[in-house]
């Protein structure tokens, strides 16, 4: 039995990442010890699993306090032996002074979840110099961490792969790839129905791609007036004033659903059941499990650029879309929303190749070759 200490800055955000990590630590408890340093008071009240939390000074992640935080992992890292460190989303100044070894005979492993700072993801960037310059700083950090310090860097599709080879220049033996599935088993899919109904679920912003969505639907309502887009997802404040702006010009076509947390899943899963089709045109998508979802429950799926394009088949579970074409998004939601039979036939293949390519058992096969090749 493996000690695997696993870091991640917050386990109670709805996202992807935390879906993943939360899963990862449950399937790790079942045969190793696992310890899950976080900021918050997350707990996964299961066996084998314990707890730190760091409390993060003034709730910032800034120089200092980085370096202040890094310092009480580096303790709790230290006051036992540990064979396997995973470091989760962590900020760049943190990754780089926790994932250096201070024992021998560890594993660190990197898992990448997304491709910030690998590049600009989504078209001009509106960044000013300084973020620039620091940007610039942390993509140095991350280099450094991956040649010096990491023995693996887990990514979730070739695309990202790639990016991290080109942009980052990280060693292709060091990068292994685990594509995350979906408990296809848990998930009856339910009859298909002409609701007209069009649900995203994901965050609200650029890379999301959810303001060309939801100009796209505008077009769509013009067709069909009884075409709606649902929106599940956190607004940051950043978006918030943006989005909900945008929200009222776009009048009855599209609905928002708030948020709906982990706990609550029989509720998006509810949603999935009443829509049509999904939508997920993002921009550089790293992986997506809402393409997997949408499949598993035998609904089509529109997706963006990205990693999620090696789990939809054009034409055949889905489309592909410019996500930088309005008109585009717009014509893919039109031709499935008129065509009943293509719908379910996309839908039956969805299912069949998700059960075929992307059940978690695959995940965590692979994810049980690693640790014991560690």
């Amino acid at each position: 039995m493996r000690k695997i200490v696993i870091y991640h800055p917050f386990l109670s955000i709805v996202g992807g990442a935390e879906l993943v990590i939360r899963s990862l630590a449950e399937y790790l408890s079942a045969n190793n010890l696992v310890h899950v340093i976080s900021h918050d008071e997350y707990r996964l009240d299961i066996p084998n699993v314990t707890y730190t939390n760091i409390k993060i000074p003034h709730k910032k992640f800034n120089l200092i306090n980085n370096t202040m935080i890094s310092r009480e992992i580096k303790k709790v890292l230290g006051k036992s032996f540990y064979d396997i460190l995973i470091t989760s989303n962590a900020p760049p100044v943190i990754d780089y002074l926790i994932s250096e070894k201070r024992q021998a005979n560890t594993q660190h492993f990197c898992w990448r979840h997304d491709l910030r700072r690998v590049g600009n993801v989504i078209g001009k960037s509106k960044e000013g110099m300084k973020t620039r310059i620091r940007n610039e700083i942390y993509k140095k950090l991350d280099v450094l961490a991956y040649r010096n310090h990491y023995d693996k860097i887990i990514v979730y599709s070739e695309f990202m792969r790639n990016m991290l080879r080109e942009k980052l220049q990280v060693s292709s033996n060091k990068i292994i790839k685990i594509p995350w599935g979906i408990n296809t088993k848990s998930i009856n899919q339910k009859p298909l129905t002409e609701s007209k109904k069009v649900l995203y679920v994901g965050r609200i912003d650029e890379s999301k791609n959810v303001y060309r969505l939801m100009e796209a639907m505008k077009i769509v309502r013009q067709k069909d007036k009884d075409s709606k887009l649902i929106i599940v997802g956190p607004v940051g404040e950043v978006e918030r004033k943006r989005f909900f702006n945008m929200l009222k010009k776009t009048e009855d076509a599209v609905e928002y659903f708030g948020v709906i947390t982990f706990d609550k899943r029989e509720e998006l899963q509810k949603l999935y059941e009443e829509s049509q089709v999904v939508a997920y045109p993002t921009i550089d998508e790293p992986w997506g499990l809402v393409p997997l979802e949408a499949m598993a429950n035998a609904r089509p799926v529109i997706v963006g650029t990205g990693g999620s394009r090696e789990s939809v088949e054009n034409g055949v579970t889905g489309f592909y879309v410019n996500p930088f074409d309005v008109k585009d998004i717009a014509e893919k939601i039109s031709n499935l929303l008129t065509s009943f039979d293509l719908c379910k036939t996309m839908g039956i293949n969805g299912r069949k190749k998700v059960e075929r390519e992307f059940d978690i058992s695959k995940t965590y096969s692979a994810i049980d070759k690693l640790i014991e090749q560690s």
